[in-house]
């Protein structure tokens, strides 16, 4: 090992003690890594335990489906703004199944996004059902979100 390690620093142009600098700095930064990992990994599985494999989906007035899992709601304003950003990008394909989204249609019911992306509702409640125990998030931005059928 010491052999590398000079034939590296001669190689390199590096004194010993730049050498040891430079291996002590990279074996912090390994560590502070491990620590860093360590704490993801405890926060998702908090996460996880916080939300339950069944999130329900309730109904709200006649058109609407929306899940909320952190306890907010959208106000009618904020859907009237995401129906007109969705409105402004015009109909497009459901991101999950490449297959057109428009509004209205009669085959497959459509789901808005509070993000404003349009999905087929049998695609997203799989998508959610595929997700497990998690909190959703929209497959296109990735945003916690609620939703309502169009």
């Amino acid at each position: 090992l010491s052999r590398a390690a000079q034939r590296f620093s001669s190689q390199c142009g590096l004194h010993s003690d730049q050498l040891d600098h430079m291996i002590s700095s990279m074996d912090r930064t390994v560590q502070e890594n491990q620590q860093l990992n360590a704490l993801f990994d405890q926060m998702v599985s908090q996460r996880s335990q916080q939300t339950s494999i069944d999130t329900p989906i309730t109904s709200h007035g006649n058109n609407s489906l929306m899940t909320s899992p952190h306890g907010w709601r959208m106000t009618e304003q904020d859907w009237a703004e995401v129906m007109e950003s969705t409105r402004v990008r015009g109909p497009g394909d459901c991101p999950i199944c490449m297959l057109p989204a428009p509004h209205g249609t009669t085959i497959k019911k459509n789901v808005i996004l509070s993000c404003s992306h349009v999905f087929h509702e049998f695609c997203i409640l799989n998508f959610e059902k595929f997700l497990g125990n998690t909190i959703p998030t929209c497959p296109v931005c990735r945003s916690d979100y609620e939703k309502r059928q169009l």
